[in-house]
């Protein structure tokens, strides 16, 4: 693997890192690639979903499972009444 030296970081960062890692029980190493890795992915992420709705993050998601939830739960709406109509 490739090593990185990344200079000029502020004493306040550096301990945050370290305070971080321990709390999570990592390596500051591993606190740093895992932080990297998001970064580089919620970027690609970001990107995508811009060019889609930039809306979309505030008005969620649902997982097909939901639809289908949804749509048997409402299947009755879609009934017409035809006594009401006449």
């Amino acid at each position: 693997m490739t090593a990185i030296l990344v200079r000029n970081l502020e004493p306040s960062l550096i301990e945050a890192l370290k305070v971080e890692a321990e709390k999570l029980q990592w390596s500051v190493n591993r606190l740093v690639k895992t932080l990297l890795e998001q970064a580089v992915s919620k970027n690609k992420t970001s990107s995508a979903n811009q060019a889609k709705n930039d809306l979309a993050k505030f008005a969620g998601g649902w997982t097909a499972a939901d639809a289908k939830e949804f749509k048997a739960a409402t299947a009755m709406f879609d009934q017409i009444d035809e006594d009401m109509w006449k």
